[in-house]
Formats: structure tokens, C-alpha cells, sequence
């Protein structure tokens, strides 16, 4: 019964608790919508990729959008300052400096690497010790080996509640041996293997009660070691020998920190029962002494005891006198050989059953993975026609009621080279006008489906149509059709018909503030996505966003003249990109301070912001380089034809 105030009057209710209350505040179908509107607002605003189709090209193909705008004269385009509509576009980004250069050198962060050396059991140096060495000697020997310099210390687990604590001091490993290190406290193991030892809060750092003993029976097992490689964690040593992950948690109730700290080269030891069950697990923590949690049964809780290292390999009988625990076999006075046998008898912990298990379940898993991949592999592989050896040249006909993309098909063409073909000719020819009987002939520069495509020929009742790769751009060109790129600088980045909105103007002055606020290039009417174009060669050094600018791309061309192109709804190069003239860069837009769909324009000289329309645009160096380009690819074109019509090439190799 709850009392509740809700006015003046106390209001006594029944209240019903929920178990299976929603812990969402809204709805899911709510949740579900308000979702779906984000996502169709983001694919709408933001900019997306031209098309997936572009990401699994082969081969790359001119655009016929790129050909329109070279093919179109731009000299002789007038503009009247008289009719040019001055719809001002505040506000323009005042560029720095530093955009209009591409910083060869690539900062990357200093990534610093530890030395990792794990420390080994060397028989050689163990046999340096005397003799008549006791345990806690050779014990100290083998952990500083462990720990050799440079080790690399791993991310430690966070501890749990504080608990009682227990801690062994042991002067070395013989039976009934007093303690050596501290002498406050001592131990002593009974033949069942009971350890009588004080108690002590770990919390407080002191001993609560001097004179409270307290016995700690060892339970049976079978001892198994591992050691910790670089980038362990219990976390991961559970996951990899198929521990329960309860046990681990367990452990870490009764631990703190400094007990659960991970060094490479760090021999970990599990005793497990003959039920699978983690009853004890030991760890080094200095080079003498070691943590060993341990439990009597898979209900019980962990203890945490302090003691010598290799303490738990103290051979330890049951009352019948039969050993409790397998692979624990010292006996006081044991040489350094008994020592040595004792560590290398100890198996693998990867031969555990738990762990057995999990590695064959792993194996089948990746088994059946390995299939299920290499299924959809051949799946993708017949889709696509992927062929090794599919001959440099595909020659086929076309069959009554066949689209040039299934007879394609039929002759060994990838998808992505059906597309590409299609976009080769499609401002000269239609694909789908093609009637059965006509042929075509492809050519590749390599044997296989992963060449690229060199020339085409189609020979069609309306025409024959060829078109020939330049190798130096990579694009696709009828034999009289390449015009040699050295040199051209066109006037607008658009194709088309050209209208202003705003004209060069160093000295507007804002219509509100009433200060000078430059207008450092010319403002093109463009409906939103309208192509923008490269008006020359040059190399991208900025493509990105800017609150004012919006979308912007600026690319650096010869004799130090750069261009910029602002408010973009879409960017289609990157910084560092090589891109050549009449290549798509960009789609104009809307982005950021305008007031309606625009491009703005500008052209810089070494910085300095010229009037787009007007200024002296820069011609090639060499006179005889466009003429060189020519001769090049028309060189190329007689040998492409030869091996076009060389009916050899189109036989599969054997």
C-alpha cells in the first residue's frame, strides 16, 4: 500500500508492479516511423553516391553527358552586362590560402610498438643453480626468466566486492617449513593437503585476528598450464579453452587488480575435475609469489590465497594416500631435474575436453562457413559470368527475340560490361535497336573477366559503330571523335545555355550591413543536380563542406589558375584526385547561405579571385603536344581494329 499526495487529501492506492514492463518510451511502431523519416531525410539532404553500379565497374567508360559539353563551342558565347540579373547569393566563403594547395606530405600518427620477450623455462640455466637448490630457489629463477625485460603488461580485470583474504607464506616448497619471508605468519599441509593459515581483510591491510587459523582443503583435478600471449585477457584465454564465462566471473568477485594484471610469457595454471569443472586456477604476481583461487566444488565460491610460486605443485595425497591432484608431483628436497620434469609433464591447457570441444566446433563452424562462401562465390560467379579463361576477343549474333544483353550474356559478358557498352554508344546508338543477325565484337586487353575492355564493334542493320579506348584518359572514342584534352581550358563548367544570376563584382557592398562584401566569381543559374564539368586538367585540393559555401570543390589547373565551384548538392572527386577536362565533378545546388539554386564560379590566379568571364585563359606549353596526342591515338586505333578482326583471338585458350 502506497500513499500517495495528489491534492490536499492523502489518496491510499493499490498499486500492481509490471514484470514485463516496455522499456522504451514510445511505441515501437512510433519509434519504427520516426526512424524511417530520419533516414528518408538524410537520403535526401545529404549527398549520396552516383550509383552502386559505379563501385563494381571493370572498366571505366566516357561519360556521353562529358562529349556533349567538350563538343560545345564556348568562344563564341557573349554576355550582356546589361541583362544580367544581379540575384544576389549571400553568402559567399571567403577561401584561405592554404585551400588552393595539396600538401604532398601525409601526416599519419606514431604508432608506438613495446617489445614483447617471453620469458622460457631453459633447462641450461636452471642447471646452473647447485645441486641441493630447494624449490623457492629454482622458483625464483624461473619466474625472473618469465618476466624478462621489456615484457608487456595486458589490460587488467576490474575486481569485484572486497572479500576475507587468505595468504600462504611459504620460505620454499618442503613440507612443515616455516615461513621465511615476513615471519608473521606461517603454513603447514597435512597429508590431505589442508593448509592451516591465518586470515586477513584485504580491505584493511591487516591481520583480523592473530589468532584465528583457518583450514583450506584442496579439492581433486588434473593441472593444465597455458601461457599469455601478446593481447591476452582472461577474458579471451576463457573464450579460446571454452571456459564458462561464470567461472571467470566468480574469480573476479574475490580479486583485485594487481592479482589479475596479464604479462606476456605469464604461465597460467587450471586444475579441472573430472566433470570439467575450474577448481582452481594459479597465477604468477611477483617473481616468488603467486595468487591461486581455488573452491571445493562448481557451487562453491573462490577463495584467494597468497603463497610461493609452484606451491601448487606440492604432491598431495587423500587419506588412503592416493594423489588428490594429477600432474602435482613435487616432494620436499626435489632437484632441479624432478622440477623440471614436473613443469614439462604438465599438458597443454588446449588439451582439455572443454577445450577439445570448442576447437572442433570451431573447425566445423569455419567448415561450414567456408562452404556456405564458396557457394555464394559460384553463385556470383555464374551471375556475373566470371570466366579465367575467357578469350581476349567475344564475337556473337544476335537471336530472334534476343536483347543485346542476353546474347551478351550468352557470349561471356559480365553484367557491368553489358552496362558499360551501353554507356559507350549511347549518344550514338541504341543497344535495343538491335535486330537478330546483327553481330558485335568486343576485344579486352587480357585473357578473363577481370580484363578491361580495349575496343567495340557493332555491325547492325542500321551502321557499323566502333569505338576505341585512349589509353592515356582511359575513356572510349569513335575513331574521329577524340579531341585531345593539352591545353583546353574552357570558359564555363557548364554545358549548355549559360545564364547569370550574379557577375564579378570586388566591390558589392551588402544590401543589410551596408559594408563592402566582395563577390569573388560569377553565380550561374542551375537547377539543383545540374552536372558541373572540369573546364580544364588539374588536381583536386579541397572537396568538402563549409557552413557558407556549402558543398565546394576547388581544383588546381597549370600556370598556378584554380577554380572553385560553391553550393554543390553533391560532390563526385575527392582531394588528391587527377581529373581531366570535361569530367563530371560535381552536381550543382542549394547548399549553404544562398537564396535559391545556383553555382558560383571563380577563377584565381595565384590566389587572386579574376573575373570568370573575362579573364585570359591559359594555353599548353607545348605547341605540338595536342597534335602528339592525336597521332597517338590514332596509332593506337589501327591496332586495336587489326586485333578486332582477328578472328584467332576469340578462341579459349587450352
Amino acid at each position: 500500500m502506497l500513499n500517495i499526495k495528489v491534492t490536499n487529501r492523502m489518496s491510499h492506492e493499490d498499486f500492481v508492479a509490471l514484470t514485463q514492463a516496455s522499456p522504451y518510451i514510445l511505441p515501437k511502431r512510433h519509434i519504427i516511423a520516426v526512424t524511417a523519416t530520419i533516414v528518408l531525410c538524410t537520403a535526401l539532404v545529404l549527398p549520396m553516391p552516383t550509383t552502386w553500379t559505379k563501385f563494381f565497374d571493370d572498366s571505366p567508360a566516357s561519360d556521353p553527358q562529358s562529349q556533349v559539353y567538350l563538343s560545345q563551342n564556348q568562344d563564341t558565347v557573349e554576355v550582356d552586362d546589361s541583362v544580367i540579373a544581379h540575384n544576389e547569393n549571400y553568402e559567399d566563403y571567403d577561401i584561405p590560402s592554404s585551400a588552393f594547395t595539396q600538401d604532398d606530405a601525409e601526416t599519419s600518427g606514431e604508432a608506438s610498438t613495446l617489445a614483447e620477450h617471453a620469458g622460457s623455462w631453459q633447462e641450461g640455466t636452471l642447471a646452473a643453480l647447485p645441486a641441493n637448490a630447494n624449490t623457492e630457489q629454482v622458483a625464483a629463477t624461473v619466474r625472473s626468466l618469465a618476466h624478462a625485460q621489456n615484457s608487456v603488461q595486458a589490460k587488467s580485470l576490474s575486481a569485484g566486492a572486497s572479500a576475507n583474504r587468505t595468504e600462504i607464506h611459504a620460505g620454499n616448497l618442503a613440507q612443515n617449513h616455516p615461513a621465511s619471508a615476513g615471519g608473521d605468519s606461517g603454513v603447514t599441509l597435512d597429508p590431505q593437503g589442508n593448509s592451516t593459515l591465518k586470515e586477513f581483510d584485504a580491505s584493511a591491510g591487516a591481520d583480523t585476528s592473530s589468532a584465528m587459523s583457518l583450514s583450506v582443503a584442496r579439492p581433486h583435478g588434473k593441472w593444465y598450464q597455458t601461457k599469455v600471449e601478446s593481447g591476452d585477457s582472461f577474458a579471451a584465454i576463457f573464450a579460446q579453452l571454452g571456459l564458462p564465462y561464470a567461472t571467470l566471473n566468480r574469480i573476479t568477485k574475490v580479486a583485485d587488480e594487481t592479482e589479475l594484471i596479464l604479462k606476456v610469457g605469464d604461465p597460467i595454471y587450471f586444475l579441472v575435475d573430472a566433470d570439467n569443472v575450474v577448481l582452481e586456477l594459479v597465477k604468477p604476481i611477483t617473481s616468488t609469489q603467486q595468487v591461486r583461487f581455488t573452491r571445493a566444488n562448481a557451487s562453491a565460491d573462490f577463495v584467494a590465497i597468497h603463497e610461493s610460486a609452484g606451491a601448487q605443485l606440492i604432491a598431495v595425497n587423500d587419506e588412503q594416500g592416493q594423489p588428490l591432484q594429477e600432474g602435482a608431483s613435487l616432494k620436499p628436497g626435489a632437484t632441479t631435474a624432478d622440477i623440471l620434469a614436473a613443469i614439462a609433464a604438465l599438458p597443454d591447457a588446449q588439451t582439455m575436453p572443454l577445450a577439445q570441444s570448442t576447437a572442433a566446433a570451431r573447425q566445423e563452424q569455419a567448415e561450414q562457413k567456408a562452404k556456405q562462401l564458396a557457394a555464394a562465390q559460384a553463385a556470383r560467379d555464374k551471375a556475373n559470368n566470371t570466366n579465367l579463361n575467357r578469350p581476349r576477343l567475344v564475337i556473337n549474333e544476335i537471336e530472334r527475340g534476343e536483347t543485346f544483353a542476353e546474347a551478351g550474356h550468352r557470349a561471356g559478358l559480365t553484367p557491368t560490361e553489358i552496362k558499360t557498352i551501353e554507356r559507350i554508344f549511347a549518344a550514338r546508338f541504341k543497344l535495343d535497336k538491335m535486330q537478330p543477325g546483327d553481330t558485335f565484337r568486343v576485344l579486352f586487353d587480357g585473357i578473363g573477366t577481370k580484363a578491361l575492355i580495349s575496343a567495340v564493334s557493332l555491325n547492325t542493320s542500321q551502321g557499323r559503330f566502333e569505338s576505341f579506348m585512349n589509353p592515356d584518359d582511359h575513356n572510349y572514342y569513335g575513331e574521329n571523335e577524340f579531341t585531345p584534352t593539352a591545353g583546353i581550358f574552357r570558359r564555363f563548367p557548364l554545358a549548355g545555355e549559360i545564364k547569370i544570376n550574379s557577375n564579378f563584382n570586388p566591390h558589392r557592398r551588402h544590401p543589410v550591413t551596408k559594408r563592402i562584401a566582395p563577390h569573388n566569381g560569377v553565380d550561374f543559374k542551375a537547377p539543383v543536380g545540374t552536372p558541373v564539368y572540369a573546364p580544364a586538367d588539374g588536381e583536386v585540393t579541397f572537396s568538402g563542406y563549409q557552413r557558407a559555401a556549402g558543398y565546394y570543390v576547388i581544383i588546381k589547373h597549370q600556370s598556378n589558375y584554380s577554380t572553385v565551384y560553391m553550393h554543390l548538392s553533391k560532390s563526385e572527386v575527392k582531394r588528391g584526385q587527377q581529373v581531366r577536362v570535361g569530367q563530371i565533378i560535381a552536381r550543382s545546388g542549394n547548399t549553404g547561405r544562398t537564396t535559391g539554386p545556383h553555382l558560383h564560379y571563380e577563377i584565381r590566379v595565384n590566389d587572386r579571385p579574376v573575373n570568370p568571364l573575362k579573364v585570359k585563359l591559359p594555353t599548353a606549353t607545348h605547341p605540338n603536344l595536342a597534335r602528339e596526342q592525336r597521332e597517338m591515338f590514332a596509332n593506337n586505333v589501327k591496332i586495336l581494329r587489326q586485333d578486332l578482326n582477328n578472328d584467332q583471338l576469340a578462341q579459349v585458350a587450352p
